[in-house]
């Protein structure tokens, strides 16, 4: 016995609906077939931003997990200007972190300490930075530098270094010296000369008569 079935009809809305699914599908093929490239978009458009993280220097990285030693080894690497590795040095002793950043070297992980120190200690805004680290180092290895002739070519050349700086200061400072005994000297010359002025303009009024002395004398 044959069996009939009859065909379900869509509505509106179901055929207008698959027209647009097939519609679709045909227009991506073609985009795709014909080497279609990205919309690059509009003024109109909405853009997304993402959010970009920022990567941390090495040495700031061996900063936040407390490696002080390696976050110095790292800052002396050569690729960062100065004022980082001295910023790195204020961080170490504002930290109290410095001994422990300066301890436990050779002379070959001492050497880029000391090269730095040495370049850079006669610089106004890094000196008071570096006579600190300077002055740890030698108490740490005091009895042990001298024992590396690479440490101690570098303790003379800081010590020349120092003792330069240290005359120069004491040159200044008798410079200043002078400067302070002629600034006296002119201001004591200025008030001897404000006083005698003072003293003359006095001498010419009591000399020269009153108006109404003149007034009567006529």
């Amino acid at each position: 016995m044959l069996s009939l079935r009859h065909r379900r009809q869509m509505t509106a809305e179901q055929v207008y609906r698959v027209k647009n699914e097939e519609t679709l599908r045909r227009s991506t093929y073609d985009f795709r077939s014909h080497g279609g490239t990205a919309h690059e978009g509009t003024q109109d458009d909405f853009v997304v931003e993402g959010r970009r993280v920022k990567r941390l220097a090495l040495y700031d990285k061996h900063l936040r997990a407390f490696q002080y030693g390696s976050a110095l080894d790292a800052v002396l690497s050569g690729k960062y200007e100065p004022v980082t590795v001295v910023s790195l040095l204020q961080e170490l002793i504002h930290r109290g972190a410095l001994r422990t950043a300066v301890s436990r070297r050779d002379d070959v992980a001492l050497e880029p300490l000391l090269k730095f120190i040495t370049k850079y200690i006669r610089q106004p805004r890094y000196a008071s930075t570096l006579t600190l680290v300077a002055e740890m180092v030698l108490d740490i290895y005091e009895a042990v530098l001298a024992e590396s002739s690479l440490m101690a070519k570098l303790l003379h050349k800081l010590h020349a270094i120092i003792h330069m700086e240290v005359r120069q200061q004491q040159e200044l400072t008798c410079v200043m010296g002078a400067l302070e005994m002629v600034l006296s000297m002119s201001m004591l010359s200025n008030a001897a000369s404000h006083r005698e002025s003072m003293t003359a303009a006095a001498q010419e009024d009591a000399v020269e008569p009153s108006p109404a002395v003149m007034k009567t004398n006529a």
